[in-house]
């Protein structure tokens, strides 16, 4: 008797792995989207494109928890949640680790402010002394 209730103790468990696995396919290929698509969502009704381009790089914390969905099944099974963690990490994966040249250092910023009216007598004058001020 014992064991026939473990063994429907590890069918139920079976079952509910399968019905936790079902919907992480759907979210894998929705984030994966969301990630390459993003310049396309329509930022009208609500700014969704702004608010989704905001979000962008932490949308990648949703491949752990898809790969947790998953924990347990084959490898292959694994296979559709790869995908937005190799599109994510070719996004942003340098960024944390710093992806430039190296440190700033001094001169490597420049920052020139004009204001712009409509009292100027000589705007070819003003866009001549802006361009000088670019060389140097």
């Amino acid at each position: 008797m014992r064991e026939t209730r473990s063994a429907r103790l590890r069918a139920v468990v079976r079952r509910a792995r399968y019905r936790l696995a079902q919907p992480v396919v759907p979210a894998a290929v929705l984030l994966t989207f969301l990630l390459l698509g993003h310049r396309w969502l329509p930022n009208r009704a609500g700014h969704l494109g702004s608010l989704v381009e905001t979000f962008l790089p932490w949308l990648g914390t949703a491949v752990p928890v898809l790969l947790r969905a998953l924990a347990g099944r084959s490898p292959r099974a694994m296979l559709p949640v790869l995908v937005p963690a190799m599109v994510w990490t070719m996004m942003f994966g340098g960024m944390p680790a710093g992806a430039g040249p190296g440190p700033a250092t001094a001169g490597d910023l420049k920052v020139l402010q004009h204001n712009v009216s409509d009292e100027n007598r000589d705007p070819a004058g003003s866009a001549r002394a802006l361009a000088r001020a670019g060389r140097t």
